[in-house]
């Protein structure tokens, strides 16, 4: 069972990772992190902190980075398939996905998510 502190570590690595491929790609139009960060709803400084491994995004951040640049909910949250989707999907629906993955990661549902190769 992989603990809840490495786990959020992860999700945290992965979406750094995501966020430095949107900017690098324009995706959405934007060009910098504070761009990014105005597009997620979330504070320039809380991304510098999650970069640092201090903070770990929340699941609305999560949520809209899904939404604003395709990215996968199932790859932010387990690491599986391809970062990026070729649908952006609605907030209910992604947000629904997200806590489904999280009770995947923490055995409280059956995973049935397949990896893909």
């Amino acid at each position: 069972m992989i603990l809840k502190k490495e786990y959020s570590r992860q999700v945290a690595q992965r979406f750094i990772k995501a966020m430095k491929q949107s900017i690098a790609d324009g995706l959405a139009g934007i060009n910098n992190r504070s761009d990014f960060a105005a597009r997620v709803g979330e504070y320039k400084q809380n991304i510098s902190k999650m970069e640092a491994g201090v903070r770990c995004p929340t699941i609305d951040v999560l949520c809209r980075m899904c939404m604003e640049f395709g990215v996968s909910a199932e790859w932010l949250m387990l690491g599986n398939g391809q970062m990026f989707t070729h649908s952006r999907g609605n907030s209910n629906d992604i947000i629904e996905r997200l806590d489904k993955l999280e009770k995947i990661v923490f055995g409280t549902e059956k995973k049935t998510v397949r990896k893909a190769s």
